[in-house]
């Protein structure tokens, strides 16, 4: 109980919520979120970086810790009202993002990868936000385009808190349908409270 209520008194001096910057401003599509999958604490980024990899595994780009802090800082802006206070109250809460739809998904652990939506495709995703239950090092965010790797997204260092990846870096296949997996290369388990998928 106490580990929800301290997440929520984070969202609310966060009032915002993870969104990708890339949206053009006054679109508005409507969104149901939760919450507690959003632990918007921008003050608190990790030590960690993102390498950017293309589908022939060559690095492409290196997100900073301060890249990943601006890029936190420019997307919190909808204000938020938490949907999940604890286990067993649900308050759905329609949020209605600058033109991005959610995918909420829960709990999940994984020792090698785990597919998102049981590998359902999203439409130009934007950024994966996860939550996870302990710190975590080796995560990876891998794309999938026709069953083959796209691109890849390795977050470097180890993170307690929640983070967004932002994950728009490469969007130029033939089609704009992508899926997603996350991958564990740093051995042992990860364990994810929630998460969320945004995109277009």
């Amino acid at each position: 109980m106490k580990k929800y209520l301290a997440k929520a008194g984070v969202f609310a001096l966060a009032a915002g919520i993870i969104l990708p910057s890339t949206i053009a401003h006054g679109e508005s599509l409507p969104s149901t979120i939760s919450a507690s999958t959003a632990n918007v604490n921008n003050a608190e980024i990790d030590d960690v970086s993102v390498e950017v990899y293309d589908k022939d595994r060559n690095l492409i780009k290196t997100y900073s810790k301060e890249e990943l802090a601006k890029f936190n800082q420019d997307i919190a802006k909808i204000p938020l009202r938490s949907s999940k206070f604890d286990g067993n109250i649900q308050k759905e809460t329609a949020v209605t993002p600058l033109g991005m739809n959610v995918y909420n998904f829960g709990y999940m652990s994984f020792s090698n990868y785990k597919w998102i939506k049981g590998g359902t495709s999203f439409y130009l995703p934007q950024s994966v936000q996860v939550e996870p239950q302990t710190r975590t090092t080796g995560l990876a965010v891998q794309l999938f385009q026709n069953s083959s790797l796209w691109e890849e997204y390795v977050v470097k260092g180890s993170f307690s808190s929640g983070l967004n990846i932002p994950i728009s870096h490469l969007l130029n296949a033939s089609s704009n349908y992508y899926q997603l997996r996350l991958k564990n290369y740093g051995g042992g388990t990860i364990y994810l409270d929630s998460g969320q998928v945004y995109y277009k």
